[in-house]
C-alpha cells in the first residue's frame, strides 16, 4: 500500500429517504460500538458542533423558507436514524455485513443530479486541425472551409457523447464550443472525452469523400457563483497561465 496524495475521492451519497435512514441508521450504530469498545467518539456525536456549523452556513441552511424546510426535514431524518441506530445497538444487531444501499452505486444517477444542481457553468472551445495543414499554407480559406466541413460531420456523433442539457454548437471555421453545467474538473474530462473521440475517427471531407484525420485542441473557462456574496469565480488554464505570466512579470521588476 502507498500514499497517493494527488488522488481524488467522490463519496456518493444515497439519493432516497429510505437509503439515507438506512445507512445513517447502520454509521450512528457502528460510532456507538466504537465509543464503546475503543473509546473514541466520532466528531458528528455530538450535537453542539453540528448546530454551531448550521448556524454558520446560515446562506445556505436558513436563506430562504425553502431551505429551512429543507435543513429542518434533514435534522430530523437523521435524528430518527439515529434512533433507529440506537435501537440496533441496545439490541446488539451486527452492521458488519452491510446491507447495499442500492441509490449510492447508480453512478449514472448520481452524476446527472449533481451536474444538475451544480452552480458552475464551464464553455470548451475546440479548434479542429486537419492532418497534414502545412499543405493548406498557400490556401488558408480552403483550410478553414474544410475543418468546419469535419466538424459539422462530427457534430452528431459529439453531441451523443454529452448529456441533454449541454449544448454543442459550431460556431466559426474549425471552431466547435460546448456550453455545459460543469465545475472545471467535470469540464476537462468532457474535453478529453471529445478529443479522444475526434482524433481516433477519421472523417470524409469533398466532393471526392477524401478521408482525413482531425486533429483537436482545446481550451475551457468555468464560471462558478459563489453562495454567499453572489460573485463569480473565473478558472480555467489560460486564467492559470496568464496569473502565473503576471506573477513573472512582477517578480522581474522587483
Amino acid at each position: 500500500m502507498i500514499y497517493e496524495p494527488a488522488c481524488v475521492v467522490y463519496n456518493k451519497g444515497p439519493l432516497t429517504i429510505r437509503d439515507f435512514l438506512k445507512q445513517r441508521r447502520r454509521i450512528y450504530a457502528g460510532h456507538m460500538q466504537v465509543r464503546d469498545q475503543q473509546n473514541y467518539e466520532a466528531s458528528t456525536m455530538k450535537v453542539s458542533p453540528i448546530a454551531r456549523q448550521l448556524i454558520t452556513c446560515h446562506d445556505f441552511t436558513m436563506s430562504t423558507p425553502k431551505q429551512v424546510m429543507w435543513t429542518l426535514g434533514t435534522v430530523i431524518l437523521e435524528g430518527y436514524a439515529r434512533l433507529q441506530g440506537y435501537y440496533d445497538y441496545r439490541r446488539k444487531r451486527e452492521h458488519h455485513i452491510w446491507q447495499m444501499v442500492d441509490s449510492t452505486k447508480n453512478l449514472e444517477v448520481g452524476k446527472h443530479k449533481v451536474r444538475r444542481i451544480c452552480n458552475a457553468q464551464s464553455i470548451i472551445v475546440f479548434r479542429f486541425i486537419l492532418e497534414g495543414a502545412e499543405s493548406y499554407d498557400l490556401n488558408p480559406e480552403r483550410e478553414d472551409r474544410e475543418a468546419t466541413e469535419a466538424a459539422r460531420k462530427f457534430l452528431p456523433l459529439l453531441r451523443t457523447k454529452i448529456r441533454k442539457e449541454d449544448k454543442l454548437s459550431i460556431n466559426g471555421p474549425g471552431i466547435m464550443t460546448a456550453v455545459i453545467r460543469a465545475e472545471q474538473h467535470g469540464a476537462e474530462l468532457v474535453a478529453k472525452r471529445i478529443q479522444q473521440v475526434v482524433q481516433a475517427t477519421p472523417v470524409r471531407i469533398g466532393m471526392r469523400g477524401r478521408e482525413v484525420k482531425v486533429r483537436v485542441t482545446y481550451s475551457s473557462l468555468t464560471f462558478a457563483l459563489k453562495a454567499k456574496d453572489r460573485s463569480v469565480i473565473i478558472s480555467g488554464p489560460l486564467v492559470q497561465e496568464a496569473m502565473v505570466a503576471a506573477q513573472g512579470t512582477n517578480s522581474a521588476k522587483k
